[in-house]
């Protein structure tokens, strides 16, 4: 059995996911024969805070209920699914399936953009932002994620239980929980880098391909992260176009 898990914990996060992505994620799951699940509760009921909110989705592959699953893909509630996208389980393997989001759309263009923006210049310098010392141009974005609990399930929590107190009021916001997770997969060499279309980060394109709009770059991509709520407003115009009557 395979599942498809995404987290929307809060009534005005919920509002949001039901109406601009919910829809897209419940089909995708449906058509590949995926059993879909929304948590929308505090998965830690003991710390719960909201700088972890974003946090929980290391513990999605570690509940009782995880490990009836051979595999589960986990999904940010920003992300709009493609109707016509393959199945994504068939990227599972022994190591966590995942995007380099420092490769997104190419790693010289990503440099390329950071350093327009004045941001940092590397994987490495994204790490030390999180006190995290890694030479690596590879840093994960965890809003996509193929694991497989009998393998990964203790392994994802253990970084939660290690970082968790870290998180809260962190300087990064939300960003700790990706940068801990990303800093642990590459130091560990417990990741495969996926495809980016799996997990298409639309602020950072538009950012680089100015003239590029959402519905071109849904058409180029399987899963459309609009990380940073980019561009929510247009959303819907655009899912009036790819489905009609909506």
């Amino acid at each position: 059995m395979i599942a498809l898990v995404t987290l929307a914990i809060g009534d005005k996060y919920l509002e949001i996911y039901n109406r601009l992505f919910r829809p897209s994620q419940e089909t995708y799951a449906k058509r590949h024969g995926y059993e879909y699940k929304v948590i929308t509760e505090y998965l830690d009921d003991d710390l719960m805070h909201k700088d972890l909110i974003s946090f929980q989705k290391a513990l999605v592959f570690s509940q009782p209920w995880s490990y009836k699953y051979e595999c589960i893909i986990f999904v940010d509630a920003d992300i709009y699914i493609r109707p016509d996208s393959p199945p994504i389980h068939v990227l599972a393997g022994d190591k966590i399936g995942i995007v380099n989001e420092f490769a997104q759309p190419t790693k010289e263009l990503r440099l390329a953009m950071q350093k327009r923006c004045g941001w940092e210049t590397s994987a490495t310098d994204y790490y030390k932002l999180c006190q995290f010392d890694l030479e690596t141009d590879v840093a994960p974005n965890s809003g996509v994620m193929i694991a497989r609990p009998a393998i990964h399930g203790e392994y994802l929590r253990n970084i939660y239980e290690t970082y968790k107190e870290l998180a809260i009021h962190h300087s990064r916001g939300y960003i700790y929980e990706q940068t801990a997770i990303g800093y642990c997969l590459v130091r560990d060499n417990m990741y495969t880098c996926i495809p980016n279309e799996w997990n298409g980060l639309w602020m950072i394109n538009k950012l680089i391909y100015h003239e590029k709009e959402l519905p071109e770059f849904i058409g180029e991509t399987y899963f459309t992260h609009l990380a940073g709520k980019f561009q929510y407003d247009k959303l819907a115009e655009v899912l009036r176009l790819i489905h009609p009557g909506v």
